[in-house]
């Protein structure tokens, strides 16, 4: 086969040339030869699938990082039925939006309670709010008739002595009050647990999170990820000074992350504080991949646009696929030791990367190779 010299010279000029030389047999069939827009229809269907279960069925769960409330996380000796204690703790205690899943690691099997909020605390909270409004409007008596109404209720769980008469000492007296309730609380739920699964040595691990502090962490996280697409777009916009390259990046970013938000959505992986600095760890990989296809493709336009992608496909597929290896094997460990943060973000990373082979080799080349025969061709008329 005869392979023309590139109208190129010195040292870059024969590593140019050798490099077109040197291709090698592969297993792989060079997709990008003939109609290679066909491929694109994968992507383009999968995206809108995604999307359609990241937002309306069966939708993301948000964890309660998010729309805050509490979790109680239970190490146990042998699994137990998720349905049989949520029942027990619906007709024992207030709870709301309960839910009860079931760990069946085989090195360490567990309980993981999650509510949205126990009904007595929630009101009693909401008074307090109330009077601390009061109290901050001047209004003293009608703040302490809040923080009395409080005290009369928690009155029933602890011991309620030696109360202050000040409305701004009532305040901070019902503020322990209630905390110490809830801890009351909190301890009435293990001993019960410990008798409804009759095991005496159990670990207990409890998280709260009230849905104010969720709200705000929500606001943030939107904020940052629309800061960090932003700043993105910018910087790969002045690295290749061409805006189209540059598109079709960050739609490539977009694909990944839908695919990830797909994935979660059909396991039921929670939105909260580990998943979403996962989601931007896609973005990051992504425009990894993206700009060393970009690079190859658009910084030798001298040579085959078709063949420069496909070449550029070992290295590509070594990287991603390395990558889903290590998130699987994370996956696999997490699950087994009950680390769930670091599930979460493995499981997340797994999808997206996998969306990186997707939109970076069936989508993103086919745009590069299109614009760089494009371009070449204008320059040769």
């Amino acid at each position: 086969m005869l392979i023309k010299k590139p109208k190129i010279s010195g040292f870059l000029g024969s590593f140019l040339l050798v490099d077109s030389m040197s291709e090698k047999k592969s297993i792989l069939p060079n997709i990008y030869k003939g109609n290679y827009w066909k491929y694109s229809i994968i992507p383009t269907i999968l995206f809108f699938v995604f999307l359609f279960m990241a937002l309306v069925y069966p939708g993301i769960p948000q964890g309660i990082d998010l729309k805050g409330g509490n979790m109680l996380l239970i190490k146990t000796a042998k699994a137990h039925d998720a349905k049989t204690i949520e029942a027990a703790l619906t007709s024992k205690f207030e709870l709301e939006d309960i839910s009860v899943t079931t760990i069946t690691s085989p090195t360490s099997p567990g309980v993981m309670i999650q509510f949205s909020k126990n009904k007595f605390f929630f009101d009693n909270d909401l008074i307090y709010k109330e009077g601390a409004v009061l109290l901050k409007a001047g209004d003293e008596a009608g703040a302490i008739s809040k923080f009395e109404t409080v005290l009369t209720a928690l009155s029933s769980k602890i011991s309620i002595d030696n109360k202050p008469k000040t409305a701004q000492d009532l305040q901070e007296f019902t503020a322990l009050k209630i905390d110490e309730a809830k801890q009351v609380f909190y301890n009435d739920v293990q001993e019960f647990m410990r008798a409804q699964l009759n095991e005496a040595n159990l670990a207990f691990q409890i998280k709260e999170v009230a849905p104010t502090i969720g709200a705000i962490f929500w606001d943030n996280a939107l904020f940052v990820a629309f800061i960090a697409l932003i700043c993105i777009f910018i910087v790969i916009f002045l690295f290749f000074r061409e805006l189209i390259p540059t598109l079709a990046i960050v739609q490539a970013a977009t694909f990944d992350v839908a695919t990830a938000l797909g994935g979660m959505a059909l396991f039921g992986i929670p939105l909260g504080i580990a998943t979403i600095p996962a989601l931007l760890m896609i973005v990051g990989y992504s425009i990894d991949t993206d700009i060393l296809l970009t690079t190859r493709i658009l910084k030798h336009r001298e040579l085959n646009a078709r063949d420069q992608a496909y070449k550029s496909m070992a290295t590509g597929l070594t990287m991603t696929g390395t990558a889903i290896a290590a998130a699987f094997i994370m996956c696999i460990l997490s699950y087994f030791f009950q680390m769930f943060a670091i599930f979460d973000i493995a499981f997340v990373l797994f999808f997206g990367l996998i969306g990186d082979l997707i939109s970076t080799w069936l989508m993103n080349a086919q745009i590069l190779i299109w614009y760089a025969e494009r371009t070449i061709n204008k320059v040769r008329k």
